[in-house]
């Protein structure tokens, strides 16, 4: 509290009203009014991203997965063998047919060099 002795006239403060009991009546309009703004701010202040919600998702799925799977072999090593041990399974599946598609290609390509030769090889130049 400031001494109204040493302050000067403009940095005094009207006291404040006797409280009387009785809170004041707003209406009901702008009640409502205040409401809805105070919503919309929020929800402007607290707007995300979805993707960066999806990703940080599918991260913590990745890392419950990864404790239950330690839990349950005993340790984090273990764990992260069966999980390297059903990768390199999935991989060999993936690659496989890309694989047996590549062999296929090259198979073709090779047959139809040789039918080309033989065909070159079958014509007689003209004179």
């Amino acid at each position: 509290m400031t001494n109204w002795i040493t302050s000067p006239p403009w940095a005094r403060r009207a006291a404040p009203a006797p409280a009387t009991g009785q809170t004041p009546q707003v209406p009901r309009a702008e009640l409502l009014s205040a409401y809805r703004n105070g919503r919309l701010d929020e929800a402007k202040r607290r707007h995300g991203s979805p993707l960066l919600a999806f990703i940080g998702l599918v991260a913590c799925a990745a890392v419950a997965l990864m404790v239950y799977l330690a839990a349950q072999n005993g340790s984090f090593s273990n764990g992260g063998a069966v999980v390297d041990h059903n990768l390199a399974n999935a991989s060999q599946r993936v690659q496989a047919p890309i694989k047996n598609a590549e062999s296929k290609a090259g198979n073709a390509l090779e047959n139809a060099g040789q039918s080309l030769k033989q065909r070159a090889g079958d014509q007689t130049p003209r004179q």
